[in-house]
C-alpha cells in the first residue's frame, strides 16, 4: 500500500478508488515501524556487531601471540642447527690440525734424518782434511775404506706436502631445502548461525 500523506483536494482529484487513511492513523503506523527498526538496531544489531568487533581484538591478540610463539620455535630451532654446525666446523678444523700434525712430524722425522747424515758428512770431511794437511796425530796414508760414502749415496726419500683446499659441502643448500615448513595461515570462515529475525525490509 501508498504510505504517503495526501490532502483532501489530492484525494477527490488523483486518489479516486484508493483507500487512504487518516494522517493520524498513518503516522501511528510510521512511529511504530519506525521504533521497530530502532529496537532492532539498540537490541541487536548494535550489540552483534560490537561483539563481533570484539571478537576480531580477540582474534588479532591471539594470532600476534601465535606468531610470537613459533618465531620463539624457528629461532631456538635455528640456534640449535647453528651450534650443531659449529661442531662440526670445529670437528672438522681439528681433522685439518691433525692432519697438519702428521704432515709435520714426517718432515721433521725426514729432517733429523737429513741431519744426521750431514752431521755425519762433516765429520768425515773433517777428517779426510786433517789427513790431507797431515795434521799431528793423523795417520798417512790410511787404507781408505771404499765404501766410505756408501751409505750417502743413497738418498732419503723426500715428500711433498700439500693439504687439499676446503671443499665446501651442499649443506646451505640442503638446509635451506629442507629446513623445516612455514607457518601458513589458514583462513576459515566462520559460520553465521545466528540470523536476523527482527529486521524486515518493509516493501513499499
Amino acid at each position: 500500500p501508498c504510505k504517503k500523506p495526501v490532502c483532501t483536494d489530492c484525494i477527490v482529484l488523483f486518489h479516486n478508488g484508493h483507500v487512504v487513511r487518516t494522517i493520524s492513523s498513518a503516522y501511528k503506523e510510521i512511529k511504530e515501524e519506525m521504533q521497530t527498526h530502532k529496537d532492532a538496531i539498540d537490541q541487536y544489531f548494535l550489540p552483534k556487531y560490537t561483539w563481533l568487533l570484539g571478537r576480531e581484538a580477540k582474534k588479532r591478540s591471539e594470532l600476534k601471540k601465535q606468531a610470537n610463539k613459533i618465531q620463539k620455535e624457528i629461532r631456538a630451532y635455528t640456534q640449535n642447527i647453528i651450534e650443531m654446525v659449529k661442531s662440526i666446523g670445529e670437528k672438522t678444523v681439528q681433522d685439518l690440525h691433525d692432519q697438519e700434525k702428521n704432515g709435520l712430524r714426517q718432515i721433521n722425522e725426514t729432517s733429523d734424518e737429513l741431519k744426521k747424515k750431514i752431521s755425519r758428512l762433516k765429520e768425515i770431511e773433517k777428517n779426510l782434511s786433517g789427513q790431507i794437511k797431515g795434521n799431528p796425530g793423523m795417520q798417512f796414508f790410511t787404507p781408505m775404506n771404499s765404501n766410505l760414502l756408501g751409505e750417502f749415496e743413497t738418498f732419503p726419500k723426500t715428500f711433498n706436502y700439500k693439504l687439499h683446499t676446503f671443499q665446501v659441502g651442499r649443506l646451505p643448500s640442503l638446509v635451506a631445502v629442507n629446513y623445516g615448513a612455514l607457518a601458513d595461515l589458514s583462513i576459515i570462515q566462520v559460520s553465521q548461525t545466528d540470523t536476523c529475525t527482527i529486521y524486515n525490509v518493509l516493501t513499499v
